[in-house]
């Protein structure tokens, strides 16, 4: 999968590479969509809710232990806005695809502002590794003071220029070279053993 924008991959397309390189190896259950709670920006008089929308995981059997892997993708309100994708990694204990489908649904209402997602992208095209669950602490281990190797091209910020949520305007976004997605796929991976 290449970019249209020369020089790298979007924080969503390294997310797509990723999940796709799981649904090759394993089998994808698609479910209805799942509208997880990433931001809330409510109060007495108005209700502005950000999301995650998930609506498939990918189950890998790795002969211990079944995986599963989402890509959830931001949406709703304005409090959504600083995002943009993220990856979750779960346990799956059923075997039945309908019983999978509704194990998933339930494990990501049960994990708002991203609690099992070892990936976040920003919409400034950065990418957050929660070092709050087992597979970000593994990757960060790993990656150390090197997450440089991996980008393409810096963002381009404005900050002369503010978003409606006060972020500063992002001329471009951050670019990746494609081996990220593989340095996730492997250290994620690894964890699964």
């Amino acid at each position: 999968m290449e970019t249209k924008i020369e020089g790298g991959l979007s924080a969503r397309e390294v997310f797509q590479l990723l999940y796709d390189m799981f649904k090759k190896e394993g089998n994808e259950i698609e479910f209805e969509e799942v509208l997880v709670e990433i931001a809330n920006d409510s109060d007495g008089h108005r209700e502005k809710i950000g999301y995650s929308s998930y609506n498939a995981v990918s189950v890998l059997d790795t002969g211990k232990k079944r995986w599963g892997v989402c890509i959830g993708t931001a949406t709703g309100d304005y409090p959504a806005n600083a995002f943009n994708c993220d990856i979750v990694v779960l346990p799956i204990l059923k075997e039945d695809p309908i019983d999978i489908a509704e194990e998933v649904s339930k494990f990501l209402l049960g994990c708002p502002y991203f609690r099992n997602s070892p990936l976040v992208a920003f919409a400034d095209g950065g990418i957050a590794i929660n070092t709050k669950n087992v597979f970000g602490n593994n990757m960060v281990a790993k990656l150390g003071n090197s997450m440089d190797e991996f980008i393409a091209k810096d963002a381009v910020i404005n900050d002369e220029l503010f978003t409606m949520d006060t972020r500063p305007l992002v001329v471009s976004s951050v670019l990746y070279k494609k081996e990220l997605a593989k340095f996730f796929y492997d250290n994620i991976k690894k964890m699964f053993i």
